[in-house]
């Protein structure tokens, strides 16, 4: 490789770079720039008022000679003057810091459009990537029906056959055959979140957390009807558990989807679940039934 393709692709790379860090590279100029616009500021200031006296004096001057100008236009041409030479000392000592902080400006505004564009390409492909999910649970759901698809979105799947060995009242052995449901865990959504002691609003009273999450999912309900949408954080901050990049832009919107919230507690197919209804556990697993990206759509 010669020297020039060399340097071609390095500057290539570091040109890539720069366009990627474009938004943080500008804003911290801009944060840079206002702080230079303040200082340059203050120290025209203290220059640009000596002179500025001065030509106060002046002006003060020649109005108390007044009577001395033969005529009337002489006078207000040197008082005009006074004023327009004011104005270049102000000019003078103020270009700079006004040239700052414009271009400060700019590159705020600049980095924010830049923010602008990229999170609405991230929201489009968002967008079609849940566009392409729903379309194929559709498919799943007319050749396969409702079951499978539930199997497929939960990640859950029939276990083997096992063989049930009991004891009759006579003292025989009896051996059945019982068909298992197993739920992987690691297949829920991305959205799924544990409600346990990491929580402030999660207690030890297993009674507490149902009725608590009950009544949270209940007024989010109640507000998707009142206000006509609801972001995931929303939710997340209703129950105590850190926001997420992607809460900030899914949710649910009326008229987007099944019109009602749904924390996924009474999954009559999973263990922990009905232990946690019945008052045997404290924590649950919860995954929401959001309607895709609704922040386009709001």
């Amino acid at each position: 490789m010669s020297l020039i393709q060399t340097i071609t692709k390095a500057g290539g790379k570091i040109m890539l770079q720069v366009q990627k860090h474009a938004p943080e590279i500008l804003m911290s100029i801009g944060v840079i720039g206002f702080g230079g616009c303040v200082v340059t500021a203050c120290k025209a200031t203290l220059v640009a008022k000596e002179e500025l006296d001065e030509k106060k004096e002046e002006l003060i001057a020649v109005r108390e000679s007044k009577d001395d100008f033969e005529t009337e236009h002489e006078y207000n041409r040197e008082i005009a003057l006074i004023h327009a030479n004011r104005l270049k000392i102000v000019i003078k000592h103020y270009a700079a810091p006004v040239i700052i902080g414009a271009l400060s400006v700019s590159c705020v505004l600049y980095s924010h459009n830049i923010m602008s564009k990229r999170n609405a390409a991230l929201m489009a492909a968002y967008a079609a990537i849940d566009k392409a999910f729903k379309e194929y649970r559709k498919h799943v759901r007319e050749q396969l029906g409702e079951e499978k698809d539930y199997e497929f979105l939960y990640g859950m799947k029939k276990a083997k056959k096992l063989d049930i060995i009991e004891v009759d009242e006579e003292g025989k052995e009896i051996v059945k055959k019982e068909d298992g449901t197993i739920v992987d865990p690691n297949l829920y959504s991305q959205y799924a979140v544990f409600f346990d002691e990491a929580s402030p609003c999660w207690t030890k009273s297993p009674e507490y957390n149902k009725s608590f999450l009950i009544g949270i999912q209940n007024s989010m309900n109640d507000m998707l009807h009142a206000r006509g949408h609801v972001f995931l954080n929303e939710v997340y901050d209703a129950i105590g558990v850190p926001r997420t990049q992607a809460g900030a832009v899914v949710g649910w919107v009326l008229g987007a989807g099944d019109d009602f919230i749904d924390f996924n507690i009474f999954d009559i197919a999973n263990e922990r679940k009905r232990s946690f209804v019945n008052g045997f556990e404290r924590s649950i697993l919860l995954d929401f039934n959001v309607d895709g990206v609704i922040f386009d759509k709001i």
